[in-house]
């Protein structure tokens, strides 16, 4: 028998509700032997991961965790962050996951809100002293601190290693309640692009309905070695990636930070089958193969890229050599995926979004009878709401089940729905809405330009104008008046941005998003 989990041996592991860990135990029975994880020179089998997880957990059941117990991991992605994670879900404790780019100021609000029982995190990272730092943070209850390091590295007086926590009690006398697919599994904290971050509750039942079906929707099979460059701390990564090869019994290959150089070796030299990322990583990595600096890969036949553009598709055909692409639409606040879909050659449907099974999607009207509104969804998906924001809350999630995205779409004439972008990106000038996606995918086709981002700013006449931030292309040179003139052949003249700013890098999300609100504020700013 194929060791592949059909569709309908998955709807019936799931049929009863399950969590995390129970979904990884299920397909550790059944393929206990199939790589589970890569992380650097170590590779476990799904056998050896769970027996891994369950001693993490006794470890952390050691130090008082218990259901519904907060644990915060504040690590790049490794075995250990991933251990850490099901462990919690074996114990029914809520993980944390932390942007490792945050300040400690920016980490210590979140830690006050949360209030974690267990802090885990990385000794150092990029030469900050996390130790120092969490010290310093005079939190209150204080949590217990568990340090990540390298083998023979020194623990500051005091911190508890993670080798410790491994070894604190005898996982085969760990005695656990079964944990309700109902029990909150993650409080994942939005990545901040448009606000401050929320707490978004996301319970078993959400995530492990979400992360198979995605699987599904990407064709992942048990064969497949997908590269995980993702941060963890990300729902994309942490629920789409994480758990779509869980449930598929693929081999995770993990990088602890995504650069480009690295990506690209780990795909040659680990085999890599499926890649998940935005375009961003897809051009920042095509750059060292078109140069000449690296190989192109031989093994990589399918990526999944959020947003698609005919641009991206050529560039992981002739650079990366992928032959399926896939792209999709989802937030956090419903367990990230919430369509998935094959993209066609000429990319005629990468804004059309194909919701997965079981989510629906409704374009709330700005006018009675018109096609361009507000897209609600409804999903299994969904999140429980936000954490301790009862009117934030209220103002998504509507009778029904139905969820506000934020974002803007379109029922075209055929009857599908177009994604526009955030309501809150969309530039109203003079009247009319120019989707910023729309002209930076203009943008990204001139030969010089590596990447483009479009805000709206303010006008006295018009209300509002589009202005366009660019990325040369290494070696290249390209100024703004180019890029001006290029738009004004293939745009309507509204569309066109009325200025253009050349940049050496975008302010970005750890997940790889461009935070365009502070690059326009950091611009006004200064002018």
């Amino acid at each position: 028998m194929s060791a592949d989990f059909t569709a309908a041996e998955r709807e019936a592991l799931l049929a009863d509700g399950t969590t995390t860990f129970e979904l990884l135990e299920a397909v550790a029975r059944r393929m206990g032997t199939h790589t589970c994880v890569v992380d650097g020179e170590t590779a476990l089998t799904y056998a050896e991961f769970v027996g891994y997880c369950r001693q993490i957990a006794a470890g952390l059941a050691g130090l008082g965790v218990a259901i519904g117990d907060r644990v915060a991991l504040w690590m790049v992605n490794s075995i250990e962050w991933l251990a850490a994670d099901f462990a919690c879900g074996l114990l029914g404790a809520v993980v944390v996951p932390l942007n490792t780019r945050l300040t400690e100021v920016e980490v210590a609000k979140i830690l006050t809100e949360a209030a974690p029982a267990v802090l885990i995190i990385d000794r150092v990272f990029r030469g900050r002293d996390r130790w120092d730092e969490v010290t310093g943070m005079a939190l209150s209850p204080p949590p217990i601190v568990v340090v990540r390091a390298e083998a023979g590295t020194v623990l500051p007086p005091g911190a508890l290693g993670f080798s410790e926590l491994a070894n604190q009690l005898n996982a085969d006398h760990l005695e656990v309640s079964r944990v309700p697919s109902d029990a909150n599994a993650y409080l994942l904290y939005t990545s901040g692009t448009t606000s401050t971050p929320k707490g978004v509750m996301l319970r078993h039942a959400n995530v492990t309905a979400i992360g198979p079906i995605a699987g599904d929707a990407t064709d992942l099979v048990a064969d497949d070695r997908v590269l995980l460059g993702l941060p963890l701390y990300s729902s994309f990564g942490c629920i789409t990636v994480k758990l779509g090869c869980v449930s598929h019994g693929a081999a995770m290959v993990l990088l602890d930070e995504f650069s480009p150089r690295r990506a690209v070796e780990a795909i040659c030299d680990k085999r890599i089958t499926m890649f998940y990322g935005v375009d961003t990583m897809v051009r920042d990595m095509a750059s060292l193969v078109d140069s000449g600096e690296l190989a192109r890969p031989a093994s990589l036949w399918r990526a999944a890229v959020i947003p698609v553009t005919r641009a991206i598709i050529d560039t992981l055909g002739s650079s990366l050599g992928v032959q399926t692409v896939y792209s999709g639409y989802g937030l956090t606040e419903a367990s990230a995926a919430s369509a998935f879909y094959r993209v066609r050659r000429d990319a005629s449907n990468a804004n059309v979004l194909k919701p997965l099974p079981g989510v629906e999607f409704q374009v709330r009207a700005e006018v009675p009878g018109g096609r361009v509104g507000e897209l609600w969804l409804r999903s299994p998906g969904v999140m429980r709401g936000y954490y301790l924001r009862p009117d934030d809350t209220a103002a998504v999630l509507q009778p029904g089940g139905w969820l506000r995205t934020g974002d803007l779409a379109e029922v075209t004439l055929a009857g599908d729905v177009l994604f526009l972008g955030r309501i809150k990106d969309i530039i109203r000038t003079g009247g009319f809405n120019v989707a910023p996606l729309e002209v930076e995918d203009v943008l990204r086709q001139h030969p010089d330009v590596a990447d483009a981002a479009v805000v709206g700013v303010p006008d006295e006449r018009l209300g509002e104008v589009g202005m366009a931030f660019v990325r040369a292309r290494p070696g290249r040179t390209v100024t703004p008046d180019a890029v001006l003139s290029f738009c004004r052949t293939r745009l309507a003249d509204f569309k066109v941005p009325r200025s253009a700013v050349v940049v050496d890098e975008f302010p970005m999300t750890g997940s790889g998003k461009v935070q365009k609100g502070r690059l326009r504020d950091d611009y006004l700013g200064a002018h």
